[in-house]
């Protein structure tokens, strides 16, 4: 400890290292070790950093030392000017965990959306040895999505309350963002498009089904030259060619078709038996009684853009 406070005390010899990582989270939720669990009740618990220095024998724990993060920046790094993060102090074990304390229960958040088929997020853990910045290696990348929640039967909504509401089928995080067509682009052949410049992203920390319930309005249906439409399909993108072998199609918009693209296709009707097993597959359709359209259905787990 001596090393860490003295004037004359070598950078060099102290290390920084996060222990458990960040994951994805949603705007302005507490980042965790658990993707969408600000409540850390996972078992990889709050953020964690280490602070050691080197001695005769081997490193040692270094207590009362100051750990902050700041936001790695290059090449695919998303930046924003609503990063949040309080400092926090390691114990005698020399770790920093970024949980709440009395003056606040949001140490570490971010509050912008990154675009997650082209950039991500990633820290830089540092600490303070006299006057000098010491930096520990930048943490594995993570997302931050629009909404997010935790557990069996969690929702989200998109686009608005109760218009398009994903819901859990297992104890797992889910998150969800609409983002722009500039990064990708899902088509199905004859489709006409109700949301033309956005894609709908869902992700979850499993495997399990996603139940997605989508209202589409008369008014929505309007302004995309459907009126008087009642059937709505989902095209569906995948990283695999799902269940129902999905041919791949160009979606990261470079001209041609190879591995970085997804496999595309219209979620068919789903089977009386099983149904969540052959995400992505609608269930049932029903007007809303006011010339709009609501499609209950499953989407995959992990992680499948969705264009309506």
């Amino acid at each position: 400890m001596t090393g860490l406070i003295a004037p004359s005390a070598s950078a060099a010899t102290t290390h920084v290292v996060i222990i458990k990582q960040p994951t994805d989270a949603s705007v302005n939720a507490l980042i965790t070790g658990d993707p969408f669990d600000p409540a850390a009740a996972g078992p990889n618990g709050f953020v964690q950093v280490k602070v050691t220095q080197d001695a005769l024998g081997g490193p040692v724990n270094v207590p009362g030392a100051p750990v902050t993060f700041t936001l790695a920046v290059g090449s695919g790094l998303a930046t924003t000017g609503s990063f949040h993060v309080e400092t926090r102090y390691t114990n005698g074990a020399g770790i920093a965990t970024f949980g709440p304390e009395a003056e606040s229960s949001n140490p570490l958040s971010i509050g912008e959306a990154n675009e997650p088929f082209s950039t991500d997020y990633r820290l830089v853990p540092s600490t303070l040895v006299g006057e000098t910045t010491v930096t520990g290696d930048t943490s594995a990348a993570f997302d931050i999505w629009d909404k997010g929640c935790h557990g069996t039967g969690c929702n989200i909504d998109l686009r608005g309350p109760g218009l398009d509401r994903y819901s859990t089928t297992e104890n797992v995080g889910l998150g969800g963002s609409v983002v722009g067509t500039g990064a990708i682009t899902i088509n199905c052949p004859g489709q006409t498009l109700i949301f033309s410049s956005s894609v709908f992203v869902n992700v979850t920390s499993g495997s399990g089904a996603v139940l997605l319930e989508s209202h589409i309005t008369r008014a929505e249906m309007k302004a995309a030259s459907n009126n008087g439409q009642a059937h709505v399909d989902w095209c569906v993108g995948l990283k695999t060619a799902g269940p129902w072998n999905f041919p791949r199609r160009d979606t990261n918009n470079d001209g041609s078709v190879g591995a970085g693209d997804l496999y595309v296709g219209f979620a068919p009707k789903c089977p009386k038996r099983d149904a969540a097993l052959f995400a992505p597959c609608i269930l049932s359709q029903t007007s809303d009684g006011l010339g709009g359209n609501i499609t209950r259905g499953y989407l995959p787990g992990g992680d499948p853009p969705r264009r309506t």
